[in-house]
């Protein structure tokens, strides 16, 4: 096992990189995520201004700061 130590606009610019190519991965940047759509106890919508996109996987990578829980 190894670890790397390195600052968040790293980690982000590698994940973007290596996410972009994928035709089943849609990136929308930049735009703000104003709320959840849960069903079940999954979240089943994202929604983006007055838009709700349909989702199978939601990843929060905001850490500490993320709003998620409220």
């Amino acid at each position: 096992m190894r670890y790397l130590a390195v600052r968040s606009p790293l980690i982000e610019w590698a994940l973007r990189r290596a996410v972009t190519p994928e035709n089943r991965i849609e990136v929308r940047s930049p735009v703000e995520v104003t709320g959840l759509r849960v069903e079940g106890g999954r979240v089943v919508d994202v929604e983006v201004g007055d838009a709700f996109i349909g989702s199978r996987f939601v990843v929060d990578a905001l850490g500490r700061r993320t709003r998620t829980p409220d």
